[in-house]
């Protein structure tokens, strides 16, 4: 968030996002001279599926109003990584009555 990291304090060199982590990664290892030194390679990979399937999975389920809470709290962080956030927000639950069957309940 934000609050705990301004980005324009910070001279970086480099944003790297999980979604381009592989790409990003080898720019870094390849501009910095250290190719022979690290050999890329990708941990962590999401067991469930692709990040885009799980995020969806899980910010799906939000109401309309946390999800509208979520953005705001992550507002400025989703405009400097140009994230698109409409794709969740269309499928918000109206409210916690709504999708329930869904949801397990």
């Amino acid at each position: 968030m934000s609050t705990f990291c301004t980005p324009c304090l910070v001279p970086f060199d480099v944003f790297a996002k999980v979604e381009t982590l592989q790409e990003d990664g080898n720019y870094i290892i390849f501009s910095s001279g250290i190719k022979d030194i690290i050999k890329p390679k990708m941990i962590n990979r999401a067991r469930d599926g692709p990040t885009k399937e799980v995020a969806s999975r899980f910010l799906c389920q939000l109401t309309k109003e946390q999800m509208e809470g979520l953005i705001q709290m992550y507002k400025m962080d989703l405009e400097l990584f140009q994230y698109d956030v409409s794709k969740y927000q269309e499928c918000v639950r109206e409210s916690d009555k709504t999708n329930l069957t869904s949801l397990g309940a």
